[in-house]
């Protein structure tokens, strides 16, 4: 549901129509303070797939034995987070990073913490892409999933650092939403 209240740039046909109703959107939510709460608690169902003594939660059994998702278990942690604090401080930018850098400027979140996570948010978007480049490669429909054992060292450490950056990131929204 967040992608229609947030992504209304993805609208068609009438400008000024697109706009008044994206408008009328806006308003509504921000009147509903609890819907802000439930967007960030709505990711509180996932884990962020990592331990508190570092190591990465995989999937157990199945067709993913091994793998994360990066997009569920990581992204949408940083992005639905984001989203919550730009339409409650009436940002419209529709980028994440913008959306972050505008939060900083407005001092809603410290600039530690905006150029941490956006720092996550690229390495977790180029762990996809250079993996999603390997799975086309190997002839396989490209995934968000990973497989952190498969991945250079470096590239481990990357992606440990980014996943405990979306949590505290993460928190930072449940504690600003409650």
């Amino acid at each position: 549901y967040t992608r229609v209240v947030f992504d209304c740039e993805k609208f068609e046909g009438d400008e000024l129509l697109a706009w008044e109703f994206k408008d009328a959107i806006y308003e509504t939510v921000k009147e509903k303070t609890l819907f802000f709460g439930r967007l960030v608690n709505y990711q509180s169902m996932s884990k962020i797939p990592i331990s508190q003594l570092g190591s990465f939660i995989t999937e157990r059994e199945g067709e993913f034995k091994d793998t994360i998702d990066l997009r569920t278990n990581a992204l949408d942690f940083i992005t639905y987070t984001t989203q919550a604090f730009a339409i409650n401080a009436d940002i419209l930018d529709t980028n994440t990073v913008r959306r972050l850098d505008h939060l900083g400027r407005k001092k809603i979140i410290s600039d530690d913490l905006v150029r941490e996570t956006i720092s996550a948010y690229e390495s977790l978007v180029d762990l996809i892409l250079h993996e999603q480049l390997n799975q086309i490669t190997e002839g396989l429909q490209p995934t968000f999933r990973i497989t952190p054992a498969k991945i250079s060292m470096h590239s481990q450490e990357q992606l440990e650092r980014a996943l405990h950056i979306a949590s505290r990131f993460f928190g930072e929204g449940l504690a600003y939403f409650r």
